[in-house]
Parts: structure tokens; sequence; C-alpha cells
């Protein structure tokens, strides 16, 4: 019982590096996926945002144009015109906005995705590490490593 004392806890040890190992690819892979659905949540939210907002600036455009072909203005020239060409000008720069929003977050949820498998490398060295280590000061403290 003595002699097998020894292997028992080194196949414990060992167990238990790659069980940490396993767990942190698992790890890194569950929190990969949830980056990449982020990014697509992300791109569908501002499709519909730049949507909404194109639907609103046409709505208020032509509210205006009604308005003043009601009170018989000539909206073909002159400050009519300017006055709608600018509010046209105003809702691009708004989608545009919502679009170049909605671009950086999901480029961080990518990012975040990148970054979760660069870790794991560095995880993994770190787990086997730890088992070598606890390996080294059992076989220092066991009778194997005395002469």
């Amino acid at each position: 019982m003595a002699q097998a004392l020894p292997f028992i806890m080194m196949a414990m040890t060992v167990a238990s590096t790659v069980s940490q190992m396993a767990g942190n690819s698992q790890q890194a892979s569950a929190s990969k996926d949830a980056y990449k659905e982020q990014a697509k949540i992300i791109d569908q939210e501002t499709a519909l945002n730049r949507a909404a907002a194109a639907k609103q600036n046409q709505f208020v455009l032509a509210k205006n144009q009604a308005r003043q072909a009601a009170a018989g203005v000539d909206t073909s020239s002159g400050s009519p015109l300017e006055y709608d060409l600018e509010q046209a000008f105003n809702a691009g720069m708004q989608e545009s906005t919502i679009q170049w929003e909605g671009d950086l977050k999901k480029r961080q949820a990518k990012m975040g995705a990148y970054n979760v498998g660069q870790a794991l490398p560095g995880a993994q060295t770190g787990a086997l590490l730890q088992g070598g280590s606890q390996l080294a000061s059992w076989y220092g403290k066991s009778s194997w490593g005395k002469p």
C-alpha cells in the first residue's frame, strides 16, 4: 500500500492538470461563441436602428414638403430646397453614425472573441506548470527524490 501511494498521488496530479486544461478549453470555446453571437445581435440591431431612422427621416421630410406645398411654396428652389437638402444630409449623417456605432460595437465583440482565443495557450501553460510544480514538489518530498 505504501508503494502504491506515490503512484496514486502522481496519477491524481496528472488527472487534475488534464481536467483543468479541458475546463480552460471549454470555457474559452463558450466565451468565443458568446462574443460571436453578440456580434451577430449587434449587426441585427444596427440594421434595425438604421431602418427606423431612415423611415423617421423620410416621414419628416415628406411632412415638411407637404406643409410647404399646402402653403403654396415652391420647393424646387431657394430656401425651401436648401432646407430639404439639409434635412436629407442630416438624415444621412444620422444613419451613418448609427452604422459607425454598430460597427464599433461589433468590432469590440469580435476582439473579445479573439482575445479569449489568444489567452487560451497561456492558461494551458499555466495549468501544465502548476501540475509540473506539484509533481516536482511531491517528488522532492518522496523517497524517490532522495538518494
